[in-house]
C-alpha cells in the first residue's frame, strides 16, 4: 500500500521502519516547524497534502489535531485511519470523555467538573475528606499529557497544585477539567481497532510512566511498555471497550482506540480516559511484535486485498518496549522557543545501532546528516529498543539487551525495574478472569 502518516511532531517517525518492512511505500508529513528535520534522509516527507491523500491507500493520523482534515478525507471517501473533531474531542475535553463512557454503561470514578479555583476549593470541600486522595486532569491539547494530571495525596496537596500552576501563569485565563476520587488498583490499557462496523487488534498494554527506577521522577507519560494480545473474549475488553462501537459508528470513527483504567481490588475496571489515536510508545511495539503486522492489520480492518504480505515472524507471547533518550531529555516548559533552544541541544548526537540490532530499534527523533544517522534534536527520545518472549521477564530482558548494545553517547534508559510490575498484574488480571491471551 502507498501510506500517508501525518503527525504532530514527528510521531510518526516509530511506524515507517515495520511499514517498509512488511513492504507499503511510506510518505511523512510533519506540521511542527520546529520537528520538520525529523526524519530528514530517512523517509520521504512532502507538504502538498491534498495531493499526497488522493494517492494513498490509507491516510494515518498518527496524533491527534487537524481532526478536521480528517473528516474533511472521510467525507470525500478516503481510507482515513484515526483522526477526526470526534476523537480529538473524546481525549481533550475530559468531561465529554467521562460522559461519553458512562452513557455507554462503563463504569468511571466519581468525576467533578472545574474551572477555577474557586471550583476546585468548592469540590474539595463538598465532596472529599481532607486526607482523601484525589485526582486533576486538564482539558485541551495545550494540557493534555503528564504534566497537567496530578495524583494528590490528599485534598490539601491538590489545591497546592492547582495554585502552583496557577501562580506560575501556565494555565492562562480560561481553563477546564476533572477532579476524580482515586481509584486503588491495577492501571491497565485495553485497545482495539474499530473499522466503522466491528473490532479488530484487541489488546493489552502496560505502561511505567515515571523517568527514573523505583517509579520515581516525573511522569513522562511512557519510560517502558508491555504489550500482548487478548481474546476478544476478555471481560477487559467486553466491560470497558466493546459498549462504545455504537457511538464510535455514529461519529464516523476508524481507527485505534484504547481505554486507560485502573481495576480496583474486586475486578471491577474504572475507565479513565480515551486515546483515539495510535500509543506514541505502544503502537510501534505492537507493530513490532504482533504477528499481524501494522501495515497489514489496517489492510485487513479496511477490507483492502493485502494477500502477498508476509507477517511478523513468532517474536513470543508478549512484547516489551524500553524508551531510549539522550539528555536534555525530558525537557518541556511553556515558552516554546526555549524548550526549542533547550532541545536542540540533542541535536547531531551520534546513533550508531549494529546491524544485528536495526530491526529490533525503532527510530523517533532521527535524522540523517552527512550520511550519518543523528539525533534530529526535538525531544531527545531517540528510539525505543523492542524484545519479546513468551513470558513478561524474557521479553523484558531481550529489550533492554538491545537498549544496552546501542552505541549512543549519553544514552539513558529507565534501569531493570520496568517489567518486574507487569508481571505480576498481568497475573493478578488472569487470576481476576479479567482477560484471556490471545
Amino acid at each position: 500500500m502507498n501510506i500517508l502518516l501525518l503527525s504532530l511532531a514527528g510521531e510518526a517517525m516509530t511506524l515507517v521502519q515495520p511499514l517498509r518492512e512488511e513492504g507499503h511505500d511510506v510518505v511523512c508529513h510533519i506540521w511542527s516547524p520546529g520537528a520538520a528535520r525529523v526524519g530528514d534522509g530517512l523517509v520521504w516527507k512532502g507538504d502538498d497534502l491534498s495531493s499526497l491523500a488522493a494517492q494513498a491507500d490509507v491516510i494515518c493520523f498518527c496524533e491527534n489535531g487537524r481532526g478536521y482534515l480528517a473528516d474533511q478525507w472521510r467525507g470525500k471517501g478516503y481510507r482515513v485511519w484515526n483522526g477526526g473533531q470526534f476523537a480529538e474531542k473524546l481525549e481533550y475535553d475530559r468531561t465529554f470523555g467521562m460522559k461519553t463512557f458512562a452513557e455507554a454503561g462503563v463504569t468511571i470514578p466519581d468525576t467533578y467538573e472545574v474551572s477555577s479555583i474557586s471550583d476546585v476549593k468548592s469540590v474539595l470541600a463538598a465532596e472529599f475528606r481532607p486526607n482523601e486522595q484525589a485526582v486533576i486532569k486538564l482539558d485541551s491539547s495545550e494540557h493534555a499529557g503528564s504534566c497537567f494530571s496530578f495524583v494528590a495525596e490528599s485534598t490539601e496537596q491538590l489545591l497546592d497544585q492547582v495554585d502552583h500552576w496557577v501562580q506560575d501563569d501556565l494555565l492562562g485565563d480560561n481553563w477546564s477539567g476533572i477532579i476524580q476520587r482515586f481509584v486503588k488498583g491495577i492501571e491497565v490499557s485495553v485497545e482495539a481497532w474499530w473499522n466503522g462496523e466491528s473490532w479488530s487488534m484487541h489488546n493489552v498494554t502496560i505502561e511505567e510512566k515515571r523517568l527514573l527506577t523505583g517509579d520515581l521522577g516525573p511522569n513522562v507519560g511512557c519510560a517502558g511498555n508491555t504489550i500482548f494480545a487478548i481474546s476478544p473474549t476478555s471481560r477487559l475488553f467486553k466491560l470497558v471497550l466493546e459498549p462504545l462501537g455504537s457511538v464510535l459508528a455514529k461519529n464516523g470513527y476508524v481507527g485505534q482506540i484504547d481505554t486507560n483504567s485502573i481495576v480496583d481490588e474486586k475486578g471491577v475496571p474504572h475507565a479513565l480516559e480515551f486515546t483515539p489515536r495510535n500509543g506514541y510508545d505502544a503502537t510501534p511495539t505492537l507493530a513490532w511484535g504482533h504477528p499481524s503486522g501494522y501495515g497489514h492489520a489496517i489492510a485487513r480492518a479496511f477490507g483492502i486485498e493485502d494477500r502477498d504480505l508476509e507477517q511478523n515472524e513468532s517474536r513470543g507471547r508478549f512484547w516489551c518496549g524500553v524508551r531510549v533518550h539522550v539528555p536534555p531529555y525530558p525537557f518541556d516548559c511553556k515558552n516554546e522557543e526555549m524548550a526549542r533552544k533547550v532541545n536542540e541541544q540533542s541535536l547531531g548526537v551520534p546513533l550508531d545501532v549494529p546491524e544485528h540490532l536495526r530491526d529490533s530499534f525503532y527510530l523517533f527523533d532521527a535524522m540523517e546528516s552527512d550520511g550519518q544517522l543523528v539525533c534530529a534534536g526535538t525531544t531527545g527520545i531517540v528510539g525505543i529498543a523492542l524484545g519479546g518472549g513468551d513470558d513478561i521477564q524474557s521479553a523484558g530482558k531481550a529489550a533492554y539487551k538491545v537498549a544496552e548494545q546501542l552505541k549512543i553517547p549519553n544514552k539513558s534508559f529507565r534501569a531493570k525495574d520496568l517489567f518486574h510490575r507487569a508481571a505480576s498484574q498481568v497475573e493478578e488480571l488472569l487470576d481476576m478472569k479479567l482477560i484471556r491471551l490471545g
